[in-house]
């Protein structure tokens, strides 16, 4: 009998699919805040990775809808004082609408290079050292030496995000 693998190894074993091209982090010059200029670009292949990345270069995008807070909160009330599943009351829901809502993208796809960019400015502390360091070697080594619990891939454009929102 063939025994199983871990599926951590079998992330390590897929073959990267971001690949970071260019990745800097300078101090900024300024009086009494200290701050980094972060600039990367990277690009991904075709898939689930380019989609999403590309997913967070829109201004805008949809979500689904079922009604205004009031009715959200009437309806969520009424569904914790029901009995039975509460895997069958949302699905006894009815259907909702589609709305356009802002994105807040952090991203920006350069069509031309197929490439994505990251240009920030963030605060010059502990957390935001460490995200560099890890996207360094990721830059380098195309993996992390620190077990995620996720594809490498998604740890960094999580970590991008991190950096965009991240200001002391």
């Amino acid at each position: 009998m063939e025994q199983l693998k871990n599926p951590l190894d079998l992330l390590s074993e897929s073959p990267c699919q971001i690949t970071i091209r260019e990745l800097s982090a300078r101090p900024g010059k300024s009086v009494g805040v200290p701050f980094v200029v972060v600039n990367c670009v990277f690009t991904c292949e075709d898939g689930y990775f380019h989609s999403k990345a590309m997913g967070n270069t829109v201004d805008y995008h949809q979500v689904l809808v079922s009604g205004s807070p009031e009715e959200e909160a009437e309806r969520m009330d009424r569904l914790f004082e029901q009995e039975g599943s509460f895997i069958d009351h949302i699905n006894s829901m009815p259907p909702g609408n589609k709305v356009w809502t802002y994105n807040d993208p952090y991203l920006t796809h350069i069509p031309k290079f197929d490439v994505f960019w990251l240009r920030e400015w963030v605060a010059d502390c502990p957390v935001t050292k460490a995200i560099l360091e890890d996207l360094f070697e990721y830059q380098t080594t195309g993996k992390f030496s620190v077990p995620y619990r996720s594809a490498d891939e998604e740890i960094v454009l999580k970590m991008l995000r991190t950096l965009s929102v991240f200001w002391d």
